[in-house]
């Protein structure tokens, strides 16, 4: 590495391109997916129109979309176990199916427990209701205002 770019500062699109790696791994994503999704998110908005202003704004956005995703990774482990794999699978489906989420719950919910233990966790992830996701997602998105209002 050279001099002149070992002293070069970092620039915030770095840090928060690098810190989206690190989502990427705490959500169960390729690495390298929300680079991908950042991409083509302010090629799509450039595509419509959009100003620089608005397409840096779409960049950082893109990158941080998820960065609230990880703040309840304890809770989904101790419902799923791998945390990683419940949240790659919950990121492919439509979570407003009560069939898909159930089957989820189903595969999922206690996946290598004792039978009876498995069968109590289900019941008590059935008993949660379609407001557990909600308060997850409510959680995500106070997660990420926090973290988004932060002054570097």
């Amino acid at each position: 590495m050279s001099a002149a770019h070992a002293s070069a500062p970092l620039r915030l699109a770095e840090l928060v391109a690098a810190l989206s790696l690190a989502t990427d791994l705490g959500t169960g994503q390729p690495m390298e997916y929300a680079l991908r999704v950042c991409r083509l998110s302010v090629e799509l908005g450039g595509a419509l129109g959009l100003g620089g202003r608005e397409r840096n704004d779409v960049y950082y956005v893109a990158l941080l979309r998820a960065i609230g995703c990880v703040s309840d990774a304890h809770r989904v482990a101790a419902r799923f176990g791998d945390e990683l794999l419940a949240n790659a699978e919950i990121s492919l489906m439509d979570t407003g199916q009560p069939s898909d989420v159930l089957g989820l719950l189903l595969r999922h919910v206690g996946e290598g427990q004792p039978a009876l233990r498995r069968a109590r966790m289900i019941e008590a992830a059935l008993a949660a209701g379609p407001e557990e996701p909600d308060a997850i997602v409510t959680v995500h998105c106070e997660v990420a205002e926090q973290l988004g209002s932060v002054d570097i």
